[in-house]
């Protein structure tokens, strides 16, 4: 049991790092002008597509 609950701990740790260093980059994505211009533009290009 203590085997699984370290496993799980390390699991969490884990994703807990990843979604610190995907809000990292996502907030310099939203920041960015040519992503933000890339963005528009594609929004703009799909907007009738379903």
């Amino acid at each position: 049991m203590a085997a699984k609950n370290c496993h799980d701990k390390r699991k969490i740790r884990i994703k807990a790092e990843s979604a610190r260093i995907f809000k990292v980059k996502w907030d310099e994505c939203r920041e960015n002008e040519d992503y933000l211009r890339m963005k528009k533009e594609h929004r703009e290009r799909y907007k009738d597509v379903e």
